[in-house]
């Protein structure tokens, strides 16, 4: 009887023993997950703040792009028109040295001679 009382005795140690890896097991598995998780939300949590910066400027820029001033600078000086009354000047953005080979070949770019609807399409579209 003794040696019965022992055998489950050891049976018991083996199967409290099975139980408490088995538990330490989950418990470390579910920690590794945690972190995990964790990472992903930090990682989240930073293209959020991100994409939120993002907004904004975009936001400022609508701003700027939709008001009439900004549509005024694009028809003046995209579109080169004026208002009743005003003389356009163009000015060239730089101008070749007298004795450079461009002055005297006379190679100065012509502005395009599109329609006022083609100017219209080319700034917008």
């Amino acid at each position: 009887m003794s040696q019965l009382k022992r055998e489950k005795s050891g049976r018991f140690k083996l199967l409290v023993i099975g139980v408490s890896i088995y538990v330490m097991g989950v418990l470390i598995w579910d920690i590794v997950g945690v972190g995990k998780a964790q990472r992903q939300m930090d990682q989240a949590g930073e293209k959020v703040e991100t994409l939120q910066a993002e907004q904004v400027k975009l936001q400022r820029q609508l701003a700027v792009v939709t008001s009439e001033e900004f549509a005024e600078e694009q028809i003046r000086d995209e579109l080169l028109l004026a208002k009743p009354g005003e003389t356009v000047v163009v000015v060239p953005q730089q101008v070749a040295p007298a004795g450079s080979d461009a002055a005297l070949a006379g190679k100065q770019e012509k502005p395009e001679n599109l329609a006022n609807w083609q100017k219209w399409a080319k700034l917008f579209l």
